[in-house]
């Protein structure tokens, strides 16, 4: 899993290097070669199909909003249309749907089906009932009010809390190995 995210972040630095360094839906539209020219400068050409899933959800925001796409703060109106019409892409649900309201800045997103943001709250929960606190998550709670649109910052808390114990946890042996 680690080697996959790695991959996905180098496919979204090479492509945000392509744009400019901003990755929009308006930049994705005006890549030319459609999906494969998209797939090629993530530089994942087997990634043909991830990259038609990004484009039609890119035309979908493009054809509702007339704003600018990256814009911080809580989902409006045209983001819930966003998200009624992006569910009618193929391979595309909820977690798709509020990674692209991430990417785009909203602060609103609980990312409660991401097995990151899962674990990372089992693990949180852990801590408290053993006492103790993990650092990332006592140096939030100090916050003097939570308000929604902190719900981002939450689930990439959980995130790293859970890719933090991961890492400290020993590798496992290969269940191919002889004894």
């Amino acid at each position: 899993q680690r080697d996959s995210r790695h991959t996905a972040a180098a496919a979204d630095a090479a492509l945000c290097a392509a744009l400019g360094g901003a990755l929009s839906p308006r930049g994705l539209l005006g890549i030319s070669g459609g999906a494969a020219g998209v797939a090629g400068l993530m530089g994942q050409p087997s990634w043909e199909a991830k990259a038609q899933t990004m484009l039609e959800l890119a035309g979908k925001w493009a054809s509702l909003s007339a704003l600018p796409a990256r814009r911080s703060g809580a989902r409006d109106a045209v983001d819930k249309a966003f998200e009624a019409s992006a569910k009618g892409v193929k391979g595309v649900g909820p977690w798709t749907v509020n990674e692209f309201m991430i990417g785009l800045g909203r602060t609103d997103v609980l990312q409660v089906s991401c097995h990151e943001v899962a674990t990372g709250l089992r693990h949180l929960l852990e801590a408290e009932q053993a006492g103790g606190q993990p650092p990332t998550v006592a140096a939030w709670s100090k916050a003097a009010r939570f308000r929604p649109d902190h719900l981002t910052r939450v689930s990439a808390i959980l995130r790293a809390l859970h890719r933090r114990v991961q890492a400290s946890r020993p590798a496992k042996a290969d269940a191919c190995t002889d004894a």
